[in-house]
């Protein structure tokens, strides 16, 4: 089973939690469903990695051209939340200045814990076509499987 994106849109932005593992072979589709998030839910994308147990360099290069593609459209993408695993990935591949880890508020830094307040979500199946809500209706998960 791949990563699943829980979806929280906000008056901030739209918070993006990714849960699992990011790599080479889910990459691709990741960068594609971040992509597909920004266009319906709005031009401000926060990612929230900090359930994120495992990611290899594909991983980070999908944030990396996800955010690129936001900033040529004028759009914005910001890390706020990552994982032990995620944060040693950043640092080890030399992508502190790619991909800072900024607060909600935009701040940059790491912050105390590295997560994100509790948000509610419903639930959309692979199909994306039935949809079993869980909290709140304001929320969707998205699971690539």
């Amino acid at each position: 089973m791949g990563p699943t994106l829980c979806v929280c849109p906000g008056g901030s932005g739209t918070i993006v939690r990714i849960e699992g593992e990011i790599d080479v072979c889910v990459a691709d589709r990741v960068q594609q469903l971040l992509l597909r998030i920004m266009h319906m839910h709005g031009p401000r994308l926060q990612l929230d990695l900090s359930a994120v147990s495992f990611i290899d360099c594909a991983g980070l290069r999908a944030a990396m051209l996800t955010l690129r593609h936001a900033e040529l459209h004028g759009w914005s993408m910001h890390l706020i939340a990552a994982s032990a695993m995620t944060r040693k990935m950043i640092t080890l591949t030399g992508m502190e200045g790619v991909l800072p880890i900024r607060d909600q508020d935009g701040d940059s830094g790491t912050g105390a814990s590295g997560e994100p307040e509790h948000l509610d979500y419903y639930m959309i199946d692979p199909s994306w076509i039935q949809c079993t809500r869980r909290r709140s209706p304001r929320a969707v998960t998205y699971r690539d499987e």
